[in-house]
């Protein structure tokens, strides 16, 4: 195994345990905020962050390089949406316009 490899997997271990700490404390704070604007706001940023945990571990499975496309590609595409889902309320929210 090179020095390359090293790093890249050390990075992909760095990365995947900051995102799991991530969807806890996104997931408290939701929690935490639910039934307000702000709750509404955070719900989907759960969603997102999680999706790009998934898309982190998925490439760390023994996966036909198919498979980790199409997984790949699901996680993103639900991480993407939430993000606008979130962004779009968020608009609202600061605009006064409905909850």
């Amino acid at each position: 195994m090179n020095t390359l490899q090293v790093v890249l997997d050390a990075l992909v271990v760095a990365q995947s345990t900051l995102l799991t700490g991530a969807v806890v404390v996104m997931a408290i704070a939701a929690r935490g905020y639910a039934g307000t604007a702000w709750g509404n706001v955070l719900q989907p940023i759960t969603v997102a962050i999680a999706g790009f945990l998934g898309t982190t571990m998925a490439a760390q499975l023994p996966l036909p390089t198919a498979w980790y496309l199409v997984a790949a590609t699901a996680f993103w595409t639900v991480s993407v949406a939430a993000v606008a889902l979130a962004t779009y309320r968020l608009d609202r929210m600061t605009r006064g316009v409905g909850a």
